[in-house]
């Protein structure tokens, strides 16, 4: 084994426990987007005051690609359930994809204002309390992520995805259950430990999801979800694989 690369100490100290040399595991830090990452520090002041404050909300809403049904009804029913109460929603679905056509189906039912965005450089300054952004790939989809997520106050997704937002960025995460996949209900089970999520663990859940937060945000849990681990964590490590690689390959 040349190396392994792994964002946490805890991460480490169960390969080095397995038998893996210790000089052998590079800790690189969480692998943030770097334009995220630059941000980070001015967003995460300007969400603290926004919890803090009384105006909308506004969260983020992911599937995985897969876009398992029961992930794609909790994630539809929560959304619509928080601009119920007054907040904001921005989803972010593939294009023709199942979350896509459950959201712009479930908010025509209810004639819920949509506002349907189709591309990242032609964003609305002003939009609906609900966005849906339709992606055709994971470029797309990062490039939607970047300009809009200066307006995140939470995010809604699987655990397997964006882990590294709840515990470097600040940013509250609440779970769509069940966990699929291998990795997934260890991070699950991470994310509930650092007290930086919640989960939404059925329909039920789902369908209240709206009066639920704001009575996190009125309680302070919102907020305290959002300092549990601010500031614990590096959150450049792909600055710091990159290097890892420059000084590997001039060894050579």
């Amino acid at each position: 084994i040349e190396r392994v690369l792994v964002p946490l100490v805890e991460t480490a100290d169960v390969f080095v426990a397995a038998g893996i040399p210790k000089e052998r595991v590079f800790v690189s830090g969480l692998c943030i987007e770097p334009a995220l990452a630059e941000r980070a520090e001015a967003a995460y002041g300007k969400r603290l005051e926004r919890l803090a404050g009384a105006e909308p909300l506004c969260g983020a809403y992911f599937s995985s690609g897969a876009e398992p049904r029961r992930h794609v009804e909790m994630i539809t029913t929560a959304a619509l359930s928080t601009v119920s109460q007054g907040d904001r929603a921005i989803l972010f679905a593939r294009r023709a994809g199942r979350l896509a056509e459950a959201v712009k189906r479930t908010f025509d039912e209810v004639r819920q204002g949509l506002d349907i965005v189709v591309d990242p450089l032609d964003i609305p300054a002003r939009m609906h309390d609900a966005a849906l952004c339709l992606y055709d790939d994971r470029r797309e989809l990062n490039e939607f992520t970047a300009r809009l997520f200066d307006r995140f106050d939470y995010y809604v997704a699987p655990s397997h995805e964006r882990t590294c937002w709840a515990l470097g960025l600040g940013l509250p995460t609440f779970i769509v259950e069940p966990p699929i996949g291998s990795f997934a209900p260890l991070n699950r089970d991470y994310l509930l430990e650092q007290q930086v999520a919640r989960s939404v663990s059925d329909m039920e859940v789902a369908a209240r999801f709206g009066p639920e937060l704001r009575r996190a945000r009125e309680s302070g849990g919102l907020t305290a979800m959002a300092q549990a681990c601010w500031g614990r964590y590096e959150i450049r490590g792909f600055d710091n694989i990159a290097g890892l690689l420059r000084v590997g390959g001039s060894e050579h």
